[in-house]
């Protein structure tokens, strides 16, 4: 299993989940991952598919000069559930499309290789198991760095 095993399985684990929200809960608020700060349900899912927006161009090699503002604003309009699988599909065809690893992705903070792009992006915590093992497969080896 290699990182874009480990991608696809994540991206369908959050699909799941998010397959699993009812009408009457988009306006929910918690706390985000990232800041830790309140955010509707609607707003959480909204960034996820502004990340799975980003991997198709990302992975060939687009600078986030040439992408721009394209992703900025709400991405799910009234079809929430529908568009994120959009964005996730797009996503996971560019990962399986994917044919060199270690080829350079221009990201925020520097050039990277791709393996390590897709490394970074996780999924809920409740996981399968094949999914798990992926990852500690992936990750063992590193942990003491």
């Amino acid at each position: 299993m290699d990182e874009r095993d480990v991608f696809i399985l994540a991206k369908q684990a959050l699909k799941a989940i998010i397959d699993q929200i009812k009408h009457d809960q988009w306006d929910l608020v918690v706390l985000t991952g990232v800041t830790r700060q309140p955010a509707t349900l609607r707003e959480t899912i909204n960034y996820h598919a502004y990340d799975s927006a980003w991997v198709p161009d990302t992975l060939a090699g687009k600078t986030i000069e040439e992408v721009g503002s394209t992703y900025d604003g709400d991405l799910l309009g009234d079809a929430p559930k529908e568009r994120y699988a959009e964005f996730s599909e797009r996503a996971l065809a560019a990962v399986r499309a994917l044919t060199d690893l270690d080829r350079t992705v221009h990201l925020t903070y520097g050039d990277y290789p791709a393996r390590e792009y897709l490394k970074l992006i996780g999924a809920d915590t409740t996981m399968p198991a094949d999914l798990v093992q992926g990852m500690w497969d992936e990750l063992g080896p590193s942990m003491e760095e």
